[in-house]
């Protein structure tokens, strides 16, 4: 029994520290990052022309606006890594039993149905969870760019050029 816990909290250090490495990288000096997280550069040629890009400022608001959404990714990640971890050993389970090399053993469908089930349902969530951070930052873009605006205010003296901002 200890080596089921001890196997799980393993694999919870490594998606800890994976998450971790790639939560370091996004909160790096560079200008501006790539949308889908994977690969960050400073030079312009790697980076395709149609590809959003958000600054550092937009992304630091973002994090702002949804402070736990880093902790919920992290958890989906940590809990996708140890239900395919179980469903693996379910799977070798079952086929040690169709060998019959093995007794039956009552938990192990149930284990099974129920690894194999929330693989889907957090894999949902996790891209639910990114592709609202995506909308959020691209929101958060929008925004920025209108406050960007100059609005001319006609006054009997003359005009006057204010930005949005402002």
């Amino acid at each position: 029994m200890w080596v089921r816990y001890s196997c799980i909290l393993g694999y919870l250090c490594i998606a800890l520290c994976s998450y971790y490495s790639c939560s370091y990288r996004l909160i790096s000096p560079l200008p501006r990052i790539r949308c889908n997280h994977l690969h960050l550069s400073n030079n312009a040629d790697e980076i395709d022309q149609n590809e959003t890009m958000f600054t550092q400022k937009q992304i630091l608001k973002e994090e702002t606006e949804a402070p736990f959404r880093k902790v919920r990714i992290f958890f989906y990640i940590s809990l996708l890594a140890a239900a395919g971890l179980g469903s693996l050993i379910s799977i070798t389970k079952v086929l040690a039993l169709l060998s019959q090399s093995r007794t039956p053993d009552n938990d192990m469908y149930v284990n099974l149905g129920i690894n194999l089930g929330g693989i889907p349902v957090l894999a949902y969530l996790w891209k639910r969870d990114l592709d609202k951070q995506k909308g959020l930052l691209e929101r958060i873009q929008k925004g920025g760019s209108l406050a960007g605006l100059k609005i001319k205010l006609l006054e009997s003296a003359g005009a006057l050029t204010l930005k949005l901002s402002d």
